[in-house]
């Protein structure tokens, strides 16, 4: 498959993502998540995991506290 085969194929996902403020390295951070909402359900404090995981990933606790934001976020998808 050439590059432009599989740009043309994924083009209505690509621009949803766009649209939804997510970029391709967002995927790095899905099992961040995981983590942060498996620790709220034992109960865990905010802050305790997000310091636990700005430090696990080796990013700021601000970058960590934006992450939380944007994957909480509904996602607006247009209508084709």
């Amino acid at each position: 498959m050439k590059a432009i085969e599989l740009l043309k194929v994924s083009q209505s996902m690509i621009n949803a993502l766009k649209n939804a403020n997510l970029g391709l390295n967002d995927t790095q951070y899905i099992e961040l998540f995981d983590e942060y909402t498996d620790g709220q359900a034992c109960g865990l404090k905010t802050s305790y995991l997000v310091a636990s995981l700005a430090d696990k990933y080796q990013i700021s606790e601000r970058k960590v506290y934006n992450l939380l934001k944007k994957f909480k976020n509904d996602c607006k998808i247009p209508a084709p």
